[in-house]
């Protein structure tokens, strides 16, 4: 039987065969939360953090830093060290 002409769908289980392998599983991120003591809002938290530790100066390597939805920051980087800085300013 010759092969229709046009797009071929693609199978469930050809594509997640594939993808199993490119899956990081080595790479697990450290995260820190950052909460304000006196409930100000994620925004400011987030200019005074860049303020206070500035990623280019320290050469600390956050990976991700963001914000969720009950006021606290995620902070994510490969090292440990490096969150542990953070935390020492």
């Amino acid at each position: 039987m010759a092969p229709s002409v046009g797009k071929m769908r693609k199978r469930y289980s050809d594509v997640a065969d594939r993808q199993q392998g490119n899956v990081p599983y080595d790479n697990t991120m450290d995260k820190l939360f950052v909460k304000s003591k006196t409930k100000q809002s994620a925004k400011y938290t987030t200019t005074l953090l860049k303020s206070k530790v500035n990623p280019i100066q320290t050469r600390s390597g956050m990976d991700a830093l963001k914000t969720l939805k009950n006021g606290q920051l995620l902070l994510e980087s490969e090292r440990k060290s490096e969150l542990e800085e953070v935390c020492k300013k």
